[in-house]
């Protein structure tokens, strides 16, 4: 069965859909609808339809899954870089990572830790503070 030169494919499918639009309706039961119709009276108008949407919807796929890859590698590159550095036994970050009130020790280089800095991984942030300044003063 042939489709009639006259008859555009992309044009009876819309007015099929804007005739299915009205009252209430579910988009997903609609289309069920007005598929079935067209596989039972107008399948010709279907294959050509389908043959002019496809592009769009590989299209679609196709950056549908790159934004997923991409997106992926995100969330794991982050992550990876992260746990290299704060598993690497060689890096001085490590223990910054563990207790990020030591991080002064790798910040600056060639200074060493005071008492104060040593034991303030187990205060209080308030007394973190002070103890860190206090120990700049002197």
């Amino acid at each position: 069965m042939e489709l009639e030169p006259e008859v555009d494919p992309e044009l009876e499918v819309l007015a099929r859909v804007e005739k299915g639009r009205v009252g209430p309706y579910s988009a997903r039961i609609l289309a069920q609808q007005i598929l079935a119709e067209l596989r039972e009276h107008d399948p010709q108008i279907l294959d050509a339809w389908l043959g002019l949407q496809a592009e769009n919807m590989l299209w679609s796929l196709i950056t549908q899954m790159d934004r997923r890859d991409r997106g992926n590698a995100r969330r794991t590159s982050a992550r990876s870089v992260f746990a290299a550095v704060a598993n690497s036994p060689t890096s001085a970050r490590r223990q910054a990572v563990r207790c990020p009130s030591m991080a002064i020790s790798w910040a600056t280089p060639g200074r060493s830790l005071n008492s104060a800095e040593r034991m303030s991984h187990s205060l209080p942030p308030m007394l973190l503070l002070k103890a860190l300044s206090a120990s700049h003063k002197t």
